[in-house]
Parts: C-alpha cells; structure tokens; sequence
C-alpha cells in the first residue's frame, strides 16, 4: 500500500511535470476533471512505491474517465514498461502518439521502449521524431547515441 510519502512524492512529479506538459499543450483531460485527476494522482503514487501492476489498474481507470488522453497514456506505458510489458507500453506509446502527433516525450518514451526490443532504426526515427516536436528535447538526442552506439556494438557481433 502506498503511503502518505509516495503519495506527497507522486504530487511534487506532477506539479514539476505538469509546467513542461502544458507548455506543449500535451495535458489531457484526465487532470482537467477532479475523477480522473485523484485516479491519475493513486496510479503514480503506486508507480513510485514500484507497484506496477496496481498503477496499470488505476492508469486504465483514469483512461475510463479520460480515454483520449494522451499524457496517460503515455504514463500507462511507462508503468507496463516497469512491469516487462514492453510490447504493450509500445501500444500504449503509439495510442498516446495517435491522439497527439506532437508529443514529444511519447516519441522518446516509444524510441526508448524499441531500443529495448533492439529495433534500432525504428527507436532512432523515434528520438528523431521527438527532436522535431520539441527542438530542446536533449534526452532524445543523448537517446540517439546510445542507440548507434548500442547498434554499432552489436553489428561487430
């Protein structure tokens, strides 16, 4: 069970995050509504206390109240992501992209998630992508040399 300090640590995520997610016009309806928003606040509170699988419950509670979400979506990802669900996160990336072709962390979450299936051209395309929608997205770019990186090591093989 999550506790009052998981639940005040998941509190201060949103409100560091929620500024960049605005700014990009990337904050979907499920923090618009008080519902979706308390379902979206227990998912990552039960996220930072690293339990997965209850998050990916309360992440699709939230897409209940919320289903064209894209920023929960992209949060449902990153929990399956955690639980080893990596082909699902993947959907769940895509479906947050679907709704909002611009986002970019999507885009670098995705490229992150095909790195790990080692689909390095795609995950690259991916950074790529995330690049174009946000110009200072300096994770992607770091993102992009891992891979080549990673693939070039792998190609020596």
């Amino acid at each position: 069970m999550p506790t009052k300090k998981h639940f005040l640590l998941s509190l201060l995520v949103v409100l560091i995050l929620l500024p960049c997610f605005v700014k990009a016009g990337e904050l979907g309806d499920a923090l618009k509504n008080k519902e979706g928003n308390t379902v979206f606040l227990e998912a990552i509170d039960l996220y930072l206390a690293e339990q997965y699988d209850d998050a990916i419950v309360k992440y699709n509670e939230a897409l209940k109240v919320s289903p064209d979400d894209a920023f929960v979506h992209n949060f449902l990802a990153h929990a399956l992501r955690k639980a080893g669900k990596v082909d699902e996160a993947i959907e769940e990336y895509k479906a947050a992209l679907k709704i909002n072709p611009k986002y970019a962390y999507a885009h670098n979450n995705l490229g992150e998630a095909l790195l790990e299936k080692e689909l390095f051209d795609e995950a690259i395309a991916e950074f790529t992508l995330a690049i174009k929608c946000d110009g200072r997205h300096e994770l992607a770019a770091r993102n992009i040399k891992k891979a080549k990186a990673i693939q070039a090591e792998k190609n020596k093989k």
